[in-house]
């Protein structure tokens, strides 16, 4: 079965999950309008609104949620916003999208859209269905994230692209340490997205700390390092994977320095809990401690950063199942 995934194309896909629009179709209306830049589209509304004349006007793109994992989001999102702080203030060149999300009742509020980006899938599936339509790729083969990058920044060696390379090596690594650190998991192709710099962004923190999709610890690898991922950083022995390699390691020294004030929140916020992130009660901040590994020296602590989280992160067996489940079941592209 694993090898049947190998040789797997558009056409191959499509028969697979049979004739019930899926994810991606249902996301693919909205998403692919790479066209228009946020700014260009914000000015474009103020000027035919009859309220844009006025000095306080402003947009802002929100989605309207509701679900029980809300107040969850909104706590993961102010978790990731301390921890950026952090690493802002250690100064160790981290990269993460702040998220804002209202919560207006017990199950619904507002979530911040992420402007000038697109969820990876979509990417995928855009470019496919173009280049199939066009003619250029009659075989029916899956666009790559280097294909991608190639079609918007240009060529290999161009500063553009070496920029946008460069995005991706910083944002990577900083969020491969958060979803860590947090346990972030359901970390499919529709939950990441990729902004028009290059950067890469976790989106959907439904299952953190402590729970997991179907309540199966399916995605074992500490965080998720395809091989497509080391492949648009060049390969493991160049400069931006090495950038990747140094940014994960800042990271992670950064919040054991750091460790208490991480650590204190989640106790307090675990107290008598409902949210399902919290399932395993108190020992949620016991796992969370040891995850930062403090017995450990600095030197050894960036030592298990690249053997041990790098080394049984990259080209996992189990994030490439969860990617070819997602890619049945969701039609989400892997």
């Amino acid at each position: 079965l694993q090898d049947q995934f190998d040789s797997i194309n558009f056409e191959k896909l499509n028969e697979l999950k049979g004739d019930l629009p899926d994810a991606g179709e249902r996301k693919l209306e909205n998403d692919f309008k790479l066209g228009e830049d946020w700014n260009t589209k914000k000015q474009r509304i103020k000027k035919s609104s009859v309220y844009g004349h006025l000095p306080n006007w402003d947009l802002c793109s929100v989605i309207a949620k509701n679900g029980d994992d809300l107040p969850q989001e909104a706590f993961a999102c102010q978790l990731i916003t301390m921890i950026s702080n952090i690493w802002k203030r250690r100064r160790v060149g981290a990269w993460t999208k702040r998220m804002k999300i209202l919560i207006t009742s017990a199950g619904t509020g507002l979530v911040e859209t992420i402007t000038n980006a697109m969820s990876i899938h979509s990417i995928k599936k855009s470019l496919t269905k173009i280049s199939i339509a066009s003619g250029e790729n009659s075989k029916g083969r899956i666009f790559t994230l280097q294909d991608y990058f190639s079609e918007i920044y240009g060529s290999l060696d161009s500063p553009r692209y070496k920029q946008a390379q460069n995005n991706f090596a910083v944002s990577l690594a900083s969020y491969s340490i958060l979803c860590y650190v947090l346990q972030i998991k359901d970390r499919h192709n529709g939950n990441i997205m990729l902004d028009n710099e290059g950067h890469i962004i976790h989106i959907d923190f439904g299952f953190l700390l402590s729970n997991s999709p179907g309540s199966v610890g399916f995605e074992a690898a500490p965080f998720k390092l395809t091989s497509e991922y080391v492949e648009l950083l060049g390969g493991v022995n160049t400069g931006p994977y090495a950038k990747f390699v140094e940014v994960c390691k800042k990271c992670f020294i950064a919040l054991r320095a750091e460790n208490e004030q991480i650590v204190s929140i989640v106790e307090l916020m675990q107290k008598d809990s409902n949210l399902p992130c919290f399932k395993n009660g108190e020992t949620t901040s016991v796992l969370l401690k040891q995850r930062l590994q403090l017995h450990l020296t600095d030197e050894e602590a960036e030592s298990f950063v690249e053997t041990y989280l790098i080394g049984k992160s990259i080209g996992s067996i189990y994030t490439r199942l969860y990617d070819q489940f997602q890619m049945i079941t969701q039609g989400i592209y892997s």
